[in-house]
């Protein structure tokens, strides 16, 4: 298995060799929730999976509202990119800071750090605290993934 970590953590990618590909369908086929699914449901499953390993997280561990697939298929592999996983919210504000061009972890970092909360809806305020620590705890999570995974 070989994981290449990017300055985005959403979207470090972690590629199978033959071997590691027919254990992950053996996993899935293993699964509780796959036990009766027929074999051609399986292979897409598969596919998908390897789809995802290769792509960003993009379902409930960033607050998306759909399942992500690479968190299923880092999960049935035994291994976790994010790790320690910061929290969905925080996870959000480090989806929403790597939004656009090819942004550097040094350009979300300093936006993380710089953070005001907003919204145009009534009552947003409300939350406003809440907001930014989770703003302040994605920077510490990026800080210490900069260090770790770029030196």
């Amino acid at each position: 298995m070989k994981i290449s970590y990017k300055q985005n953590p959403l979207e470090t990618l972690v590629e199978l060799d033959e071997e590691e590909i027919k254990t992950l369908r053996k996993k899935i086929k293993d699964d509780e929730w796959t036990e009766n699914e027929a074999e051609e449901r399986l292979d897409d499953i598969l596919r998908e999976s390897l789809k995802a390993l290769k792509s960003s997280h993009d379902g409930d561990c960033v607050c998306s509202p759909c399942t992500c697939f690479k968190c299923l298929a880092e999960d049935l592999l035994g291994i976790d990119t994010l790790e320690p996983f910061p929290g969905k919210h925080q996870l959000n504000h480090i989806f929403s800071v790597f939004l656009g061009e090819n942004i550097t972890i040094d350009q979300a970092l300093e936006k993380l750090k710089n953070y005001e909360p907003h919204a145009t809806w009534s009552g947003w305020e409300a939350h406003a605290e809440r907001w930014k620590r989770e703003a302040s705890e994605a920077y510490e999570y990026l800080i210490k993934y900069r260090k770790k995974h770029f030196g």
